[in-house]
């Protein structure tokens, strides 16, 4: 359905904004990412960009002040009166680490202000209506997915206390993921695992398994980018198998923590590896083993213990204060057994797939979301069984540089 000619002017300019927020990915957690775009329409009636700017980093400038900053350091200054602020997220009404955008905007003399998502705060909520009270116009517009999508994450934590699980995929053309005995280095290109580190840099932790420590010995760290923040790292192992000899065991560092999650059984031989592996960096979280009927169970190791994933992922998301890791969005790495439970109980958010130009033509290795000797599933299938009300969105698909044998990579992402 064709948009009207507001929306399209609200989706161009919500669009810039979503773009000019992803800039603060991974500098601004625990607060959501937040653009602005300030615009002025001339004598002419053509719109023009007067001022920008986006949530830098925690604890500084919210978006809509660094754009009113803005106008004056592009030697515009006081040209947001009478202008429309186009904002991804509502402007917040409530002092925190900075005063409220809402007196910002209001002593600017804007006109007119445009958002995509309301902000559930208590103590900042309420913005538009504020804003309403004080005579300028307040719209929420859904014309930008993207404007909504930047601040997904912290409404989803918000919400639900779990964090945002983006799902890193790379598979043959024939849906592989690695041949019949395990190996799948490499099936991407240098191309597509830049932008997996670049990705790492950005995250706050990172989810796999034993299994996939045992098969490729990952570091699981971003390397050769600009690196944002140092994501905890996460290993499912109920029986703790992870070798003491292991990278992601010998890189454990206060500063690039490491924690082995394991089920709550009484086995020896398990208690003495934990000895063994605990130590400054290195952690084991015990989680209580659950039946095989239960939401988000996975099963590890020879007694096939079952880690509860749902309350992984809660442990995870949780307040450090109370015991958990305060993050909010987790890059999961793993093998078909754990991406296929992840995606089947409905805790992923985000899937970012890499496809590379080759084909293994094997049909015993395993595909993406499913091991050997498991029944096949389909990723489109699984991510069509998983909505529950929700909805699943294709974002994008490219190829990552650019050449006819370049691998493509696709984001399939949730709407509510």
């Amino acid at each position: 359905m064709p948009l009207r000619p507001d929306d399209r002017q609200h989706k161009r300019y919500l669009d810039l904004a979503a773009r000019i927020a992803w800039r603060g990915w991974g500098l601004v957690e625990p607060n959501p990412m937040v653009g602005c775009v300030i615009v002025r329409s001339g004598s002419d009636g053509v719109s023009r960009v007067v001022g920008i700017g986006h949530h830098r980093r925690f604890g500084g400038l919210h978006a809509e002040r660094e754009a009113l900053a803005s106008c004056a350091r592009l030697g515009e200054p006081g040209a947001a009166r009478g202008a429309t602020a186009y904002v991804t997220l509502e402007p917040c009404n409530g002092q925190g680490k900075q005063p409220p955008c809402v007196e910002a905007l209001k002593q600017a003399g804007v006109a007119r202000v445009i958002f995509a998502e309301r902000d559930p705060s208590e103590n900042k909520g309420g913005g538009a209506e504020a804003l309403a009270r004080s005579g300028i116009e307040c719209v929420r517009s859904g014309a930008s997915f993207w404007a909504s999508r930047t601040s997904a994450p912290w409404q989803k934590h918000r919400a639900s206390g779990l964090p945002w699980v983006i799902l890193k995929l790379a598979q043959t053309i024939d849906g592989k993921v690695a041949t019949r005995s395990g190996d799948s280095k490499w099936i991407s290109d240098e191309h597509s695992r830049r932008w997996v580190h670049l990705v790492r840099g950005r995250v706050q932790g990172i989810l796999t398994a034993a299994g996939t420590v045992l098969a490729d010995d990952p570091l699981l760290t971003p390397r050769g980018v600009p690196v944002r923040r140092m994501p905890g790292r996460v290993v499912l192992d109920s029986s703790l198998r992870i070798p003491l000899t292991s990278q992601l065991v010998r890189t454990a560092t206060p500063d690039s923590p490491v924690w082995a999650v394991r089920a709550d059984q009484a086995d020896p031989a398990t208690t003495g590896r934990r000895a063994a592996l605990e130590r400054p960096g290195l952690a084991v979280r015990v989680f209580r083993e659950t039946g095989a009927e239960q939401l988000g169970a996975i099963a590890h190791g020879p007694r096939s213990a079952r880690l509860d994933l749902r309350g992984v992922l809660a442990w995870m998301g949780d307040a450090p204060e109370n015991g958990g890791l305060g993050m909010q969005t987790v890059l999961v790495e793993a093998g078909p057994r754990l991406v296929g439970q992840l995606l089947r109980h409905r805790l992923v958010d985000e899937v970012l797939l890499f496809t590379a130009p080759v084909a293994l033509g094997d049909a015993l290795a395993p595909g993406l979301t499913h091991a050997p000797g498991d029944a096949a599933m389909p990723l489109v299938s699984t991510i069509a069984e998983a909505r529950d009300g929700l909805s699943w969105r294709l974002a994008f698909t490219r190829r990552v540089a650019g050449g006819v044998g370049a691998d493509a990579m696709t984001l399939w992402t949730r709407t509510r």
